[in-house]
């Protein structure tokens, strides 16, 4: 939604409805917007393998 949304302020700001400022301010939500869903991916995978470690753990088997 954010990558959208900055093209759609790119578009205005390229057609002179929007100040650059604007365009830029969205440009950064989009930024801000992709790093949080990569955080989210990190995190997600920490807890795959978290999962995965315990599930070893629970049949006897030795975590690494």
């Amino acid at each position: 939604m954010a990558a959208s949304e900055a093209r759609r302020f790119a578009d205005l700001g390229r057609k002179g409805f929007v100040s650059q400022s604007v365009v830029d301010g969205k440009l950064q939500q989009q930024q801000s917007a992709d790093a949080q869903g990569a955080a989210a991916e990190s995190t997600l995978t920490s807890a795959r393998q978290d999962l995965a470690r315990i599930k070893v753990a629970s049949l006897g088997g030795k975590a690494k």
